[in-house]
């Protein structure tokens, strides 16, 4: 049994981040005899209260060899808690902050979870020799403030949610869930638009059809208060597996690793799919009268002047471009072969081995994406969306190492 407690300063800063910064391009104007002189504003702001985030961590620990060795188990049970947490909240731009939203020490985040590892190395006596490892872990992230957000302009009430893109971080809940409208399938005929109501103002047959969280009784009451959270890019669970084998003079190493129960935002599909001003994929299946039994809308240019439908189908803030994140990859395999100590003795060679790895060879996934594994277009509040993540390399090597 082990347990450990420690508090950890944390920079997350990247260079300059601290500082801010002047646009000298704008010339300004004087006196009656209207004469320009060089001019600056303001186009970076910075705070002068920065300081590193302060982490805490709780941990209890259990390690076990059992069988004589041969099974292996290792668990920890932790719980951290990031003070002065370094976000950008959102400001205006009169403000100054004409580049970026400037960093703040404003944020308290807990993570608790566990991780298990398991071992196993039987104890053979013939040329085969192997052994297996695997591991899971199971992280829960909440926030616990977002500091002085000011007013809710639509509640009245302190905010206490930054809103980025279609996500929105909230005390009490994980960073950077969806909060996006949510669709229930598509029109199929002007009956059902009718019986729906709140979008007979302008939907069609072939248009997709939005849930109406907040009832206002109108015909036309699709708006951003009926949105809703609709998952996390933070998986539900991880987990790894490593085999090792070796039989006479050849090895073989396996790796997997996965990751499952996340969401992930789709923006390159957003803009494929939209119907807008780009080359339309190949596998596109719009609606029409003698095709009903598809998930696209009708076909229409997503900027039609005339047709709101089509405008109110491309709507980047719904659950439509919301994906399973949940994949399985084959991490690494090497294959390897030890020339006998007796041949390469007589070069004067203590060691020399063969070998071919190969990485990232597949990738099990529903996600249409090009990667599940994304970085984020902000990992600070957006983590899961994916707005053109360069996938992982598959890379084949060869290699040969020589001992002297």
């Amino acid at each position: 049994m082990r347990g450990s407690y420690g508090v950890l300063g944390v920079n997350t800063l990247d260079a300059y981040d601290y500082i801010g910064s002047l646009n000298q391009a704008p010339d300004a104007v004087f006196g009656s005899g209207q004469v320009t002189y060089p001019g600056a504003i303001q186009a970076k702001i910075a705070s002068e209260d920065l300081k590193w985030e302060e982490k805490s961590t709780t941990n209890l620990g259990l390690d076990a060899a059992l069988f004589n060795d041969q099974f292996i188990v290792n668990l920890d049970l932790f719980r951290s808690v990031s003070k002065d947490v370094l976000i950008r909240p959102p400001l205006p731009g009169y403000l100054g902050n004409l580049i970026d939203n400037p960093y703040q020490n404003i944020g308290s985040i807990q993570n608790k979870g566990l991780e298990l590892n398991l071992g196993y190395r039987p104890k053979l006596d013939g040329e085969f020799k192997w052994d297996i490892a695997g591991n899971i872990s199971i992280v829960r992230n909440k926030v616990l403030s977002l500091g002085n957000l000011g007013i809710d302009t639509e509640t009245g009430q302190p905010k206490d949610y930054i809103q980025s893109g279609n996500t929105r971080t909230q005390v009490g809940r994980s960073i950077g869930e969806y909060y996006v409208l949510k669709t229930d399938g598509i029109f199929q005929n002007q009956a059902e638009i009718n019986a729906h109501k709140a979008q007979s103002a302008y939907a069609k047959p072939g248009d997709i059809r939005y849930v109406n969280t907040i009832d206002g009784g109108t015909n036309d009451d699709i708006n951003d208060k009926d949105r809703v959270f609709a998952g996390s890019a933070f998986p539900k669970f991880t987990s790894g597996l490593q085999f090792n084998s070796r039989y006479k003079d050849f090895s073989l190493t396996i790796q997997l690793y996965g990751a499952f129960g996340q969401k992930l935002y789709n923006d390159v599909l957003r803009d494929l799919d939209s119907y807008g001003n780009s080359n339309y994929r190949r596998a596109i299946n719009p609606w029409t009268p003698g095709n009903t039994d598809t998930t696209f809308p009708r076909l229409g240019y997503q900027f039609a002047a005339n047709d709101r439908g089509i405008n109110e189908n491309a709507r980047g803030n719904t659950d439509r471009w919301i994906e399973d994140g949940s994949f399985l990859r084959l991490r690494n395999v090497e294959l390897g072969y030890s020339f006998p100590q007796k041949l390469i003795s007589k070069a004067n060679i203590s060691s020399l081995r063969l070998y071919v790895s190969g990485q990232n060879l597949f990738t099990i996934t529903k996600y249409s994406g090009l990667d599940p594994d994304v970085v984020g277009a902000n990992p600070n509040l957006e983590p899961g969306v994916d707005n053109g993540n360069y996938p992982s390399s598959r890379i084949i090597s060869f290699g040969l190492s020589v001992g002297f």
